[in-house]
Order: C-alpha cells, then sequence, then structure tokens
C-alpha cells in the first residue's frame, strides 16, 4: 500500500471517528406537546433548592415563598423549581408615588415559552415568575403571573427574614 494511501486512509479514519464521539443534534420536537413532556422530565430530575441565590449575593430561603403563595391559592401558583426555567436579566424602570426608579429584574419564563415560541401573552411583562430588586440592588422579593395582567406579590420583607 502507498504511502498516500495510508494517509488517505488515516485521515478517513480520524474524520468518521472524531464524528463518532459528536453529539448529534436532538430531532426536532414533533409538537409543543413532546416539547412540553421532555422538558417537564428533565427539570424533575434535578435537584429541589432549599434557597434561591439572588443577585445581589443572598441565598434566600424558598420554603417562606412557597408557604405564602399556598395560602394565597387559588390566586398564587408557583411552581416548585421555576429557578430551573429558562431566565433573563433586566434593568427596567418602574413608576412609583415618588417617581421613575431603576431597578433590576430577573425574570423567569416557563417551559411553554420555551416549547411553543408562537405564544405569547402581552400582559405578562415579567416573565412568569419575576425577583424584584431595589434601586441599591437589594433583593425585594417574587412575584408570580397569574394570568390577564395580574402578578401574585411575594415580598421578602413579609416571610420573617432579612439579610
Amino acid at each position: 500500500m502507498s504511502p498516500h494511501r495510508i494517509v488517505s486512509l488515516l485521515a478517513l479514519l480520524v474524520v468518521f471517528g472524531l464524528g463518532g464521539c459528536a453529539r448529534v443534534a436532538p430531532p426536532p420536537d414533533a409538537s409543543p406537546g413532546d416539547c412540553l413532556r421532555r422538558n417537564q422530565a428533565r427539570i424533575e430530575e434535578l435537584p429541589a433548592w432549599d434557597c434561591l441565590p439572588t443577585l445581589d449575593g443572598q441565598c434566600v430561603p424558598l420554603r417562606p415563598f412557597f408557604d405564602a403563595c399556598s395560602a394565597l391559592w387559588p390566586d398564587c401558583v408557583l411552581y416548585a423549581k421555576f429557578y430551573h426555567w429558562d431566565s433573563e436579566i433586566a434593568e427596567i424602570v418602574s413608576t412609583t408615588a415618588r417617581g421613575p426608579v431603576s431597578h433590576r429584574v430577573r425574570m423567569y419564563h416557563n417551559i411553554l415559552h420555551a416549547c411553543d415560541p408562537d405564544y405569547q401573552d402581552s400582559q405578562r411583562t415579567h416573565g412568569d415568575v419575576a425577583e424584584f430588586y431595589d434601586a441599591a440592588g437589594n433583593f425585594m422579593g417574587l412575584a408570580v403571573y397569574m394570568g390577564q395582567g395580574v402578578y401574585c406579590p411575594l415580598p421578602a420583607v413579609d416571610r420573617g427574614w432579612r439579610p
């Protein structure tokens, strides 16, 4: 066998060998329902957290928020592992009695938004769950979207702890 042919054969083996080690992209979802089931199962396998790492460096206990939301049912429903949903951080300006205030919000988007990009709720302005921070960057609490433009606030000051 000629050296040129050996080099060509080795090159093919390397290319096919590397290709075999590469991850193959999953097939596109057959339906939003398949995507929802797959993502729900993935999130259920992830560990539950006792506290929420906030943007101001705290790890805020979650149990008081879940308890407060449960006490407000059916006006509040907080998914047990919302912190595993896709999220984004936004700088927003809120209108207050003292005028406009700039602050940060981390917005969590439930898996429906990842699985069905065509789904839009124009009244859902801060995600499905939002962490709110004051102008100084301190964690203030959560808000849970309940539909029709209504958020259920779960303020930190009412949860029995303060840093």
